[in-house]
């Protein structure tokens, strides 16, 4: 029996995708469409955070240990939501993320209301 793709549900957009095989959450956003923040992708320079809020990731890259931009709970978050390095992040399965997206000057938010 197969395996189900992982998938990942952008919010604010409340868009869901599934992923390639080992294909990071910034890879996905960008194959998506979405504009968001990046510089470094290696993990180091932490720019394209995302909230973590469902389900889980591993960092390939970097084995057992946490990259170096990531210090695990954020202040500030609800208990038991994290963080991730969207460059480095791959999903184990379902993931859902709260991603900011770059607008340009003028440029009206998608975000869907309910």
């Amino acid at each position: 029996m197969e395996t189900p793709a992982p998938t990942v549900v952008f919010h604010p957009r409340g868009q869901s995708l599934p992923l390639g095989p080992g294909e990071t959450l910034l890879a996905a956003a960008q194959r998506s469409g979405l504009r968001v923040p990046h510089s470094c992708r290696g993990g180091q320079c932490g720019s394209c955070r995302m909230v973590l809020r469902a389900g889980s990731v591993d960092y390939p890259a970097y084995g057992k240990v946490l990259p170096p931009g990531l210090l695990g709970d954020t202040p500030g978050l609800e208990p038991g939501t994290a963080e991730v390095l969207a460059c480095q992040a791959v999903p184990r399965g379902e993931v859902v993320v709260e991603a900011r997206e770059l607008r340009r000057p003028g440029e009206r938010s998608e975000e869907h209301t309910s």
